[in-house]
C-alpha cells in the first residue's frame, strides 16, 4: 500500500464528479463519489467534494421535476412554440403529467437522496457550475474529476469544462482524472455531434491534465491513438471496497425470495420480461425500480407473480435490495458492479452501451448477458462461481488503487509547475465576460447544496 507522505496535511484536494445533480436520482451517482472520498480517507487522504452543478442540468427542479416541465410547457404555449414545435411540446408535456403522477413518490426519493449526502459527503459549502469556476477558486491544490460519463459532449450544451478540469481556477493546480468515461464509443449521437473540431478541443484539454486514468478499453484505446498518451482503466470507485464497506450502510428489505428488476435510461421491456417469465418459474417475487416515469413500473398488471413496485426508495434502500436478492435483472452498470461484489447470481439485459459488456468480459462474466431471443428456462445458465471473479477483482483493485494513490503522492511531492493556460480563444472571451462586474453569479454562492 502506497504511504502518504507525513506533513502534507495542508495540500488540499477537490473531487468533481456526477454526484448531487442527477435528473433521475440515479442511485449510483451520490454513491460512487462517497465512495471515492472513503477510499482516499481510508489511505490517510483529506478531499472535499466540490458542490458542482453540470452544465445540461439547467435550473432543473430536482424535487419537483413536475414543476420544472410544467414551467417550460407554458413558456411554450406563450411564444406560440406548443404549434410551431408540437413534437417538443408534447415531449414536454408527456414529461409534466408522468411527474405529476409522481409527485410525492418523487419528493420521498429526493429527500433520502440529500439524506445519504448531508450524512456522508464531506463537501464546499459553496454550489458552482463552470461559469462559477471561472471566477471564484475554491482553494484546492489538485483537482480530480472522477467517473462516469463526465467527458460526453452533450448535444445542446458541449462539453462540460468543469469535468476536464479546465476552468481558470484550476489552472496549474494538479489534474487527475479517476475511471473517466465519454459514454458509448460507437453511439450513433456520439458519431453525429462529435466533429474533427470537437475531438481537437478534446485531446486540448486532456493534455493539460498531469495523470489519466479511465473506465472503459475503449477509451483508453481511442486516447492511446490519437495522442500516444499511454492510460490506464481502473476500476469504478465502487468497486474499491470490499462488500462489507456497503453492509454498513445498506437497510435490509422485508421481502424475502425475491428477484430485483433494476434498469436504467429506458423503459427495458425486454429485460423486464424475461425477469417475469423467471420469477414465474422459480416462484420468487419481483421488486422492481428505476429511475424512469413509470407511476406504477414496467410491470404493473402483470400475472401470476407477486410483484412490488418501489420508486421512492433510497440509496440505503436500494443497496439493501441487491445484497438480499435471490436474482437479480438488470441493464445497470452500478448495479453489476454490486452483484459483482456482493456475489450475487444476476443477468445483464441489453442497453445501447458498451460498458456493462466490457465491464463482464474483464471478469469472465459474458454468459451473464441475455437478449430478448434468450431462453433462461428451458437453457438455464449456471450459478456464478466467484472463485476466478474473487482473484481478478483483488488484482484489479490493487492496480487502481496503485494508480491513484501514486498520482496522489507524486502530486503532493512537490508544486505545480506553471505552464501556459490551455484556454480556447472562445474561452478566453468568456472568461473575460464572466470576470466583468456586472456579470451576476446567480445566487450560487449562496448554495446550500440541496439536489
Amino acid at each position: 500500500m502506497i504511504k502518504i507522505i507525513p506533513g502534507s496535511r495542508d495540500f488540499k484536494i477537490g473531487i468533481i464528479s456526477i454526484n448531487m445533480y442527477t435528473k433521475g436520482l440515479n442511485f449510483a451517482s451520490p454513491l460512487h463519489t462517497f465512495a471515492f472520498q472513503q477510499f482516499l480517507e481510508k489511505n490517510g487522504i483529506k478531499s472535499t467534494i466540490i458542490d458542482y452543478r453540470p452544465n445540461y442540468h439547467d435550473d432543473f427542479d430536482m424535487r419537483h421535476p413536475a414543476l420544472y416541465y410544467e414551467k417550460k410547457c407554458m413558456q411554450f404555449e406563450k411564444t406560440g412554440r406548443d404549434k410551431s414545435e408540437p413534437q417538443e411540446y408534447n415531449r414536454l408535456a408527456g414529461l409534466r403529467d408522468a411527474w405529476r403522477a409522481l409527485y410525492e413518490e418523487r419528493e420521498r426519493r429526493c429527500d433520502k437522496f440529500q439524506n445519504f449526502i448531508d450524512r456522508h459527503y464531506k463537501k464546499t459549502p459553496v454550489s458552482y457550475d463552470s461559469d462559477m469556476l471561472e471566477i471564484m477558486d475554491p482553494g484546492f491544490d489538485c483537482y480530480i474529476c472522477c467517473t462516469d460519463v463526465i467527458w460526453r459532449k452533450d448535444p445542446y450544451y458541449g462539453y462540460d469544462r468543469g469535468f476536464f478540469l479546465g476552468s481558470s481556477c484550476m489552472e496549474n493546480k494538479w489534474k487527475i482524472a479517476y475511471a473517466a468515461s465519454r459514454g458509448h464509443s460507437k453511439s450513433r449521437a456520439l458519431k453525429k455531434n462529435f466533429t474533427a473540431d470537437d475531438e481537437r478541443v478534446f485531446f486540448d484539454y486532456l493534455s493539460d491534465m498531469d495523470f489519466i486514468s479511465v473506465r472503459e478499453e475503449s477509451l483508453a484505446d481511442y486516447i492511446r491513438k490519437k495522442s500516444g498518451r499511454n492510460v490506464p482503466v481502473v476500476l469504478d470507485p465502487v468497486l474499491l471496497h470490499e462488500a462489507s464497506f456497503y453492509e454498513k450502510l445498506l437497510v435490509r428489505p422485508k421481502e424475502e425470495h425475491y428477484l430485483f428488476l433494476y434498469y436504467v435510461m429506458k423503459e427495458d421491456n425486454d429485460t423486464a420480461q424475461q425477469a417475469l417469465k423467471f420469477a414465474r418459474e422459480h416462484n420468487l417475487t419481483i421488486v422492481e425500480t428505476s429511475e424512469r416515469t413509470l407511476k406504477n413500473g414496467i410491470l404493473s398488471g402483470a400475472q401470476g407473480v407477486r410483484y412490488v413496485y418501489r420508486y421512492d426508495i433510497g440509496i440505503e434502500e436500494w443497496l439493501g435490495y441487491i445484497r438480499y436478492a435471490d436474482y437479480i435483472f438488470t441493464n445497470s452498470f452500478h448495479c453489476c458492479c454490486l452483484s459483482i461484489l456482493f456475489e450475487r447470481q444476476f443477468f445483464a439485459g441489453p442497453r445501447k452501451s458498451e460498458k456493462v459488456p466490457l465491464l463482464l468480459a474483464r471478469f469472465g462474466l459474458e454468459e451473464r448477458r441475455f437478449t430478448a431471443e434468450s431462453d433462461l428456462i428451458t437453457q438455464p445458465r449456471p450459478d456464478i462461481d466467484y472463485t476466478d471473479v474473487r482473484e481478478k477483482l483483488k488484482d484489479l483493485r490493487d492496480e487502481s488503487s496503485e494508480f491513484i494513490l501514486s498520482a496522489i503522492r507524486k502530486a503532493q511531492r512537490k508544486p505545480h509547475l506553471k505552464k501556459k493556460s490551455a484556454a480556447h480563444g472562445w474561452q478566453l472571451k468568456m472568461r473575460n465576460a464572466l470576470r466583468n462586474p456586472v456579470h451576476q453569479l446567480k445566487n450560487r454562492q449562496k448554495g446550500s447544496g440541496r439536489v
